[in-house]
């Protein structure tokens, strides 16, 4: 059985015991080895975490490290959906619309508002509409750098008590469907961490969705979950904000093995702008480090926001807008009208931007 394993105790004491274990080869941090049919993963780092179970939600704090014993076993559990390593569909995305100069757009739709069954049906209905790839938000209890749009929309998700199994089942029909664009995961790392990196990340590709956004997670702490990705052909998206220090932007850059996400402006998601955030000279220093495509989000909400920032970006990021439609979807008279109006946005702000 494969099985990743995560650091608990002290390094030093690791490395000892591994020596013992492999032979007197020493495993060193944040390298991901092979033996056998073993794959094991050192997980560093701390995190004050929201756990899940059975993938729900709850709240828990203390560093990744406390455990009873040396280790703590995630085993990858079976599916029925054999995942392969191959090109990411994203890759193939960002390279087919850069040959015809085409830019992506990219809908943000949180998971399980009003429920899961509207967000199933909406996942192709935006797909059809124009999407080039979704953004699927994991419902999270501490807000990270969401507005109260979101913040609210995700709030009215958890009292469903939906868990990541089920989103994970709703985003595998919409594979199943034909949804026919690739679908990313939104996610907080303590959900990651929680759940397993590898057991999540294998459960996420054996749904239809081949990468994630990791808003939260610090790239000083981001090679582990990076080396997993890698090994398993999932992509992984860190953020990048106007006040980044070039410094720290190059190891973003260089940890994002799908596209990175460009944040245009400095606050929260769902802030209004007359106009487009100046970001020319964020985006020409980010183009000198990385050839990896730059998607825009924060403060894009309208058509002429998608056609400043088209020719300075492979992809534009637009949520808060397409949640405020969805907040009225709760009621039955409204439902119909609101998975409408969230498809009518998709169409207008794709179609901003240019053919």
């Amino acid at each position: 059985m494969r099985v990743i394993w995560r650091e608990t105790r002290s390094v030093t004491a690791f490395r000892e015991r591994s020596k013992r274990r492999f032979g007197g080869r020493s495993v060193s941090k944040s390298i991901v080895e092979s033996k056998g049919d073993t794959k094991m993963s050192i997980i560093g780092g701390s995190t004050s975490g929201v756990g899940s179970q059975g993938g729900q939600t709850r709240h828990g704090t203390g560093p990744a490290r406390r455990a009873e014993s040396a280790f703590q076993p995630y085993p990858i559990p079976e599916t029925p959906h054999p995942v392969l390593v191959r090109m990411n569909p994203i890759d193939t995305l960002f390279t087919t619309l850069r040959a015809a100069g085409r830019k992506a757009f990219i809908p943000f739709l949180p998971a399980g508002d009003p429920d899961l069954a509207f967000t199933g049906e909406l996942l192709p209905r935006v797909a059809a509409a124009g999407a080039s790839l979704i953004e699927i938000g994991f419902p999270f209890s501490d807000p990270i750098a969401d507005g109260p749009t979101i913040q609210a929309s995700y709030t009215r998700a958890l009292s469903k008590r939906i868990t990541l199994a089920d989103i994970f089942a709703t985003a595998r029909r919409a594979a199943d469907a034909g949804v026919g664009v690739p679908m990313v995961a939104m996610a907080s790392y303590s959900l990651i961490w929680k759940k397993g990196p590898a057991a999540f990340i294998t459960e996420a590709l054996a749904s239809g969705v081949v990468g994630a956004v990791v808003p939260d997670l610090p790239v000083e702490e981001a090679a582990d979950l990076g080396a997993i990705a890698k090994d398993l052909g999932f992509a992984l998206t860190l953020l990048v904000t106007p006040t980044t220090s070039p410094e720290r932007a190059a190891k973003i850059v260089a940890a994002c093995t799908g596209f990175v996400y460009v944040v245009s402006l400095v606050g929260i998601t769902g802030q209004q702008a007359a106009a487009a955030p100046p970001i020319e000279a964020m985006m020409a220093r980010l183009r000198s480090m990385t050839d990896r495509p730059l998607c825009v989000g924060f403060g894009v909400s309208r058509p002429e926001h998608v056609r400043a920032f088209a020719p300075l970006c492979d992809g534009v990021i637009v949520g808060t807008a397409l949640v405020k439609q969805i907040e009225s979807a709760g009621t039955p008279e409204r439902r119909a009208a609101a998975a409408d109006a969230v498809v009518e946005l998709v169409r207008e702000l794709a179609g901003s931007l240019p053919a």
